[in-house]
């Protein structure tokens, strides 16, 4: 049974969180959801609160920004989004600074290795700010779509316990474990 869903914007934020979360998915008691977009993801999400009232949501979302101040406003906002239909301790949102592709960066000896060459100095400073546009010239310089297929060989070379070191992705483990154990069966 389903204790947590975790929805997420797109297909390859999906595929990076399939592989971080392997084990939970693995037991059963969680789920990935897709939107299709970032309204299309706080949409699933207010419906899964609603129509899943036994299981706890995580709304997982790109910031978007480095900004501190716009990411808690961001925070704020979609987590009142959520609280209009149901209570806070059902959910959490979980903003990726400023992107899920982030997380990638925690293992750059795997990505190094993975594109076969090291990045220059200016793609370090982007991937502070921009991570994903870095991934995806690195990936069109290989004549490869930044797409899932591409995501999955990235994360077959990356070492998985490194990214779960990622800050935003740390407190999801750690919702979704807390999910896990005090659901009701």
């Amino acid at each position: 049974m389903t204790k947590c869903y975790v929805v997420v914007e797109g297909d390859t934020d999906a595929a990076i969180l399939s592989s971080v979360l392997a084990d939970l998915l693995h037991s059963g008691e969680v789920e990935i959801k897709v939107g299709q977009g970032r309204s299309s993801a706080v949409s699933l999400a207010r419906t899964m609160l609603v129509s899943r009232r036994e299981a706890l949501t995580a709304l997982v979302l790109d910031a978007d920004s480095t900004n501190r101040e716009r990411i808690g406003e961001m925070e704020a906002e979609l987590e009142g989004s959520l609280a209009d239909v149901s209570r806070h301790g059902r959910f959490g949102v979980f903003l990726l600074v400023p992107s899920i592709e982030a997380c990638l960066f925690q293992d750059v000896d795997g990505l190094e290795d993975f594109f076969g060459s090291g990045f220059s100095s200016e793609e370090v400073i982007q991937s502070r700010y921009d991570p994903k546009s870095v991934i995806e010239a690195k990936l069109a310089a290989r004549g490869e779509p930044y797409q899932v297929p591409a995501i999955q060989a990235i994360l077959n070379r990356v070492n998985l316990q490194q990214l779960r070191k990622a800050a935003g992705i740390q407190g999801l483990l750690l919702f979704v474990a807390k999910s896990v154990e005090a659901a009701p069966a």
